[in-house]
């Protein structure tokens, strides 16, 4: 479970990195 849990925290942090380009553009 661990092991399927981890992609998904990845993906959150992609997310959030993302989250944190886009208010920097605006």
């Amino acid at each position: 479970m661990p092991s399927s849990h981890e992609p998904a925290r990845r993906t959150v942090l992609k997310t959030n990195r993302l989250d944190q380009t886009r208010v920097f553009s605006l």
